[in-house]
C-alpha cells in the first residue's frame, strides 16, 4: 500500500498544467479540450454499454466467487495450514495480474501491427492433490484474465470519450457483486460446517 501511495504522488497531478512529464503538445491539447456534458440518458439506454456492463459484472462474478471460496477449499478440502493457505491463495492473483499484463501487451502489439482488426483481437484474447489444485486455480485465473483486453477494452470501443464513466458504472455493479458473493460463500461454508457436524 505504501508503494502504491508513493507511486500515486509521483505520477498523478491535479491538472495538465502541473504535470511535468507530458509533452507541450499533449499539455496544450488537454488544456484546450472542450468540455462536453456526459450524455447520461444515452449511456443508460445504450444496448452496447449495457452489454459491456453485464460482461464485466459476469467476469467479476466468477473472479470473486473463486477468490472467496479458494481459501476455504484449501483449508477444508486440501487440509493445509494458515501459512500455506495464504501463500497458495495468493498465486491465482499473481497469475491474474501476469495474464492481464501479458495479454494486454499482446493485444496492443497485434493492433499496432495492423494484421488483425480490433474486433478480431478482442474476440480472440479472451483434485485433492494441493499442487495440482493450486496450479489449476492459478492457471484458471491467468487464462480468465486474457479477457482483459477484450472485456475491459470494449468500453473504449463503444464510447471513447465516456469509457471511464461506463467502466465506473460497471465496476460499481461488479463491486456490489463482490459484497453479495462474500455472503454466498459465507452461507456455503456455514452449511458445509453444519453438515459435517
Amino acid at each position: 500500500m505504501l508503494l502504491w501511495t508513493i507511486a500515486w504522488f509521483y505520477f498523478v497531478y491535479n491538472s495538465p498544467k502541473q504535470h511535468r512529464r507530458i509533452s507541450r503538445e499533449e499539455k496544450e491539447q488537454l488544456i484546450n479540450a472542450r468540455i462536453v456534458k456526459t450524455p447520461w440518458i444515452y449511456i443508460f439506454i445504450s444496448a452496447p454499454a449495457w452489454a459491456f456492463v453485464m460482461g464485466n459484472v459476469m467476469f467479476c462474478f466468477t473472479t470473486y466467487l473463486a477468490l472467496y471460496q479458494l481459501p476455504s477449499y484449501i483449508s477444508q478440502v486440501l487440509h493445509l495450514n494458515v501459512k500455506q493457505n495464504g501463500w497458495l491463495s495468493s498465486l491465482p492473483c499473481l497469475g491474474k495480474y501476469a495474464a492481464a499484463v501479458i495479454s494486454s501487451y499482446l493485444a496492443d502489439r497485434a493492433l499496432k501491427a495492423k494484421k488483425f482488426s480490433k474486433t478480431t483481437v478482442i474476440k480472440t484474447i479472451w483434485g485433492d492433490n494441493y499442487t495440482v489444485s493450486v496450479v489449476v486455480f492459478a492457471s484458471a485465473f491467468a487464462f480468465m484474465n486474457f479477457g482483459t483486453p477484450g472485456v475491459l477494452a470494449n468500453c473504449v470501443g463503444i464510447a471513447p470519450a465516456y469509457s471511464g464513466t461506463i467502466l465506473g458504472i460497471s465496476q460499481v455493479l461488479a463491486g456490489a457483486g463482490g459484497y453479495v458473493f462474500t455472503k454466498i460463500v459465507g452461507l456455503i461454508n456455514k452449511e458445509e460446517q453444519s453438515f459435517q457436524q
